[in-house]
């Protein structure tokens, strides 16, 4: 049986329990404000300490005003209270970013209280329609092109999760009574922590090296994205891309009706046609309806799969056949994804978001393709995750004759260089993306592309990767 959370939350009241929010991120803010307009007492615990808290996150702000409503916040030099006011926890809601098997989970087991995220709860309590969408690349595309399609069909649907919006917020909102359905991105971090929740429509983009510092291994990453299809029943709804290994293994496991995506007519959902040399670029769906490419504005093969998922979802949920039509031409790429910038010289492309060697692999292969004669300087450094650095050393030699130079920088900027090398283009290194752009700016030719696709996280010199598109904007403005 399903925990009723509703009823849990009148519960901590009755039973003079609080709720614990472990993580002061959006996601605990949100939780934590969610939780005081519902009347329960709330204890927020982050690991940071106090000082470091008030003067790097964004949310120091926030936090003030939600201690002024009665929110008791403890930080890492408040370990001992912390247990102390473990007595007290009838409820955990934890942000994605705390691992599992991180020392206040573990004590928290050892008492047997219900844990949950945020994501887990708002959906659990709303109980409006939902599409999730995980993958290591391409979620936040997707997931923004199908609430773009609801929105065209003039339907109220939420767009939450991994992209910055908390399901919660929408309770008590004006558009809480309207909402029709729900979109959400789901990070694999989320995941670790849902139980019981399950989506009528869950879309399997991708999976590739990420994340390996929390989930050891490729298999154990592959199980926290798996475990939500294999929740479904056959009344529920699965989109899988089975070009990708991985969604081949998940379409095996799921019980629930399945629509693959491929570029083969196998495809039981919806076929990608795309060929750039013949220009051919369409989706055409298992009931035989055909969608034009040809004026998207989101470049390359990796995106096709995020389309093609996207108004197969649409219109398995509702969405008019017009409303996608209408849409898919006007449909921006969203900011810091292969997005461009407008500058005196050249085709400066900020994909800032690429944090994985398959996103800049794939964002490569896009940019070589749709301008075959133009020569590219990639950008290409940070923090790297772990693993194998072979797929960008062997995507390097593929598109040897369209690179002009690789400039590897940041903390990772000796791995990107080695995996650079062997392909035999010109490599350069630079210490901070800023001396990679005054490089790369130094030697442009009009006829030249410049493509920042890091594939390294970006936390060696910026706080996310959206301060990092936004340095790499305001250089060329």
């Amino acid at each position: 049986m399903k925990t009723n959370w509703k009823a849990q939350l009148v519960n901590l009241k009755t039973q003079h329990q609080k709720a614990l929010v472990i993580g002061l991120g959006l996601s605990g803010t949100e939780a934590i404000q969610f939780l005081l307009n519902q009347g329960v007492h709330v204890v927020a615990y982050d690991d940071q300490q106090r000082e470091e808290f008030i003067h790097r996150s964004p949310y120091a702000d926030t936090l003030t005003t939600l201690q002024s409503k009665g929110c008791v916040v403890l930080f890492g030099e408040d370990q001992l209270q912390f247990l102390d006011a473990l007595s007290e926890i009838g409820l955990v809601i934890v942000s994605p970013g705390v691992n599992p098997d991180s020392w206040h989970l573990q004590k928290l087991r050892d008492l047997d209280v219900p844990v949950i995220n945020d994501l887990e709860l708002g959906l659990s309590i709303l109980q409006v329609p939902s599409i999730m969408v995980t993958g290591t690349n391409g979620k936040t595309t997707t997931v923004h092109l199908l609430h773009a399609m609801f929105h065209k069909d003039e339907k109220e649907c939420a767009l939450v999760g991994n992209v910055g919006h908390s399901v919660l917020s929408y309770f008590g909102s004006e558009k809480e009574e309207k909402l029709e359905a729900i979109v959400a991105e789901a990070s694999s971090y989320q995941l670790d922590y849902f139980k019981e929740y399950v989506p009528q429509i869950a879309v399997f983009l991708n999976l590739t090296t990420d994340h390996l510092e929390r989930h050891g291994t490729m298999e154990e990453y592959f199980a926290a994205k798996a475990s939500l299809f294999l929740r479904q029943t056959e009344d529920d709804i699965s989109i899988i891309n089975i070009d990708d290994p991985w969604g081949q293994k998940l379409e095996l496991d799921v019980t629930s009706t399945v629509y693959t995506v491929s570029t083969a007519d196998k495809a039981t959902g919806a076929q990608i046609k795309y060929d750039r040399a013949s220009g051919e670029d369409s989706i055409l769906l298992h009931n035989g309806e055909e969608y034009d490419l040809t004026q998207v504005k989101l470049l390359g093969l990796h995106n096709r799969y995020n389309i093609a998922c996207a108004i197969l979802a649409a219109r398995l949920a509702g969405v008019s056949r017009d409303a996608v039509h209408k849409e898919l031409p006007v449909f921006a790429p969203v900011p810091y994804r292969l997005e461009e910038v407008p500058a005196e010289s050249g085709i400066i492309i900020n994909d800032s978001k690429s944090t994985t060697l398959a996103s800049t692999v794939a964002a490569l292969a896009a940019v070589a393709e749709t301008y075959p004669q133009k020569k590219i300087t990639l950008l290409i450094g940070g923090r790297a995750k772990k693993g194998d650095s072979s797929s960008l050393t062997d995507a390097l030699k593929s598109y040897s004759k369209n690179i002009k130079e690789v400039i590897a920088f940041g903390a990772s900027r000796d791995y990107f260089s080695d995996a650079a090398t062997p392909a035999g283009v010109d490599v350069h290194s630079a210490d901070l993306l800023q001396d990679a752009l005054v490089k790369a700016k130094s030697s442009l030719e009009n006829d030249e592309i410049v493509l920042f696709s890091p594939g390294a996280a970006s936390f060696d010199e910026f706080l996310n990767y959206v301060k990092r598109g936004e340095f790499f904007y305001n250089f060329w403005q």
